[in-house]
């Protein structure tokens, strides 16, 4: 799990949802990833404001995105008794917003509160009352008494407007509900999982952290960050919406199941063998995951995975209900496992790895790093299993049924190769604590005839 402890999660958690950033105005949610990130690298900025801190270390450059901005509104005009006309920023539904509350920060600095309106059921005609509300037919009461009262306080047109959050841990034990999960679960994780692997000494790649802005409104700043960036891989960290909900049957986001893999959504498709890759690096962890396809919307990966000749991408996501509301809910598991898996995935894009995502000149989609993870989980397992190895048994007859000085020489030759041809380095001596030393053998048999093809040389 996470090196930072749940607290601490939770208080990063509850410090960004409630910080105030729609688009085009992400400057609260902007100081706190300086803050947290200042010190681990070269500080940059693209003309659009969005944050890019490149680590110290060396290799691919790997990208970890995250999106400060949220839905929110903009002053669109003032009438003459100080009710104020907005239209939105990204995308609301009109069922989810009347008599919610939302703060304008005005030209002069200064948060005014109001709630949303419009006209009471009472002087609505018959018809009307089963309509949703087109957006343009509420309006945000201030309480003011006109226009001049308004402007007095700073209110102009153009000004930014967002929704007033409130952040609490639910009655189920870490279950959190608060406005803005989308995105700034995924700045948390960003902020999270890119100090974890400045804080490493043996990262085979650079990391580079992209907090990037006006995503709600076409995922504009994560285009004009990668002019600053120049991604060799994008991980995009989204806080995606959860679809376990009534009359939902095909679930690919459930709260509690773990970090989403999405495979693909109108605006992207990922990386194949980085999704795959991903998988692997997760299972060897221990992590669970959930892949999804998705039918609409679209994430900062529309634009990165289009930067130059084109970026292998991969979006991993913490489920949400109810994203863009000023009520998501999201659980804190989700959260610390979509930090380790990150941790994890970045750990395994060595040089090597990253030019096998892009390499098209055969047929094979096995990565040299996937084949490792391939090969040592099924020694563990195999190793660990003693008779209940998953090896057919028929691995284990002929040399395997004698114990005699020559059949041991011959299982230590075997392992060194199967060690050494997948990196592992590793003694025969040292595996001596897997309880059965024969169904290792088995498994460096399995391995030698079922690797994917072209992985073994021997």
């Amino acid at each position: 799990m996470s090196d930072i402890s749940s607290n601490e999660s939770v208080d990063l958690l509850r410090e960004l949802t409630l910080a105030f950033g729609p688009p085009g105005a992400e400057d609260e949610v902007r100081s706190i990833v300086h803050r947290h990130l200042a010190d681990c690298g070269q500080l940059e900025h693209d003309a659009l404001g969005s944050v890019i801190v490149s680590s110290a270390s060396s290799g691919p450059r790997v990208i970890l995105d995250a999106h400060m901005d949220e839905v929110g509104f903009s002053v669109q005009s003032i009438d003459d008794e100080g009710r104020i006309n907005f239209v939105p920023l990204g995308g609301w539904w009109g069922h989810v917003l009347l008599a919610q509350r939302v703060e304008i920060l005005s030209s002069s600095g200064n948060k005014i509160s109001g709630s949303i309106g419009s006209k009471p059921p009472h002087f609505l005609k018959k018809g009307e009352r089963d309509k949703v509300l087109s957006l343009d037919m509420m309006h945000i009461d201030v309480g003011a008494r006109s226009r001049d009262e308004v402007e007095q306080w700073g209110v102009m047109v153009g000004d930014p407007i967002c929704p007033t959050g409130h952040f609490e841990e639910l009655s189920s034990p870490g279950r959190y509900c608060c406005k803005a999960f989308d995105d700034r679960v995924g700045v948390a994780i960003l902020l999270e999982s890119f100090r974890r692997l400045n804080a490493a000494s043996d990262v085979p790649c650079q990391p580079v952290a992209v907090a990037a802005v006006q995503e709600e409104v076409g995922c504009r700043g994560a285009r004009t960050a990668s002019a600053i960036s120049r991604p060799d891989v994008a991980i995009i960290l989204e806080g995606t919406p959860a679809d376990d909900l009534p009359g939902m049957t095909s679930r690919q986001a459930v709260l509690g199941e773990g970090p989403q893999i999405r495979f693909l959504d109108p605006t992207a498709l990922s990386n194949r063998r980085l999704v795959r890759l991903c998988q692997q690096v997760a299972q060897s962890q221990q992590i669970p995951v959930q892949v999804a396809v998705r039918r609409s919307g679209g994430t900062d990966a529309s634009t990165t995975h289009l930067h130059g000749s084109g970026v292998p991408t991969i979006v991993i996501g913490v489920p949400a209900r109810a994203i863009h509301t000023h009520s998501s809910i999201i659980d804190i598991e989700d959260y610390q496992k979509a930090v380790d898996l990150v941790v994890a995935l970045v750990s395994a894009l060595d040089a090597k790895s990253v030019a096998t995502l892009t390499d098209y000149s055969s047929q094979s989609t096995s990565s040299p790093l996937s084949i490792q993870i391939w090969v040592r989980d099924l020694l563990l397992r195999c190793c660990a299993s003693g008779s209940s190895s998953p090896i057919s048994s028929s691995w284990s007859s002929s040399s395997l049924a004698s114990s005699s000085r020559p059949a041991r020489a011959s299982m230590r030759i075997r392992a060194s190769r199967v060690f050494k041809l997948y990196g592992f380095y590793m003694e025969y001596e040292n595996v001596q604590n897997f309880r059965c030393v024969y169904a290792m053998d088995r498994a460096c048999r399995f391995v030698l005839a079922c690797a994917p093809a072209g992985s073994c040389s021997i």
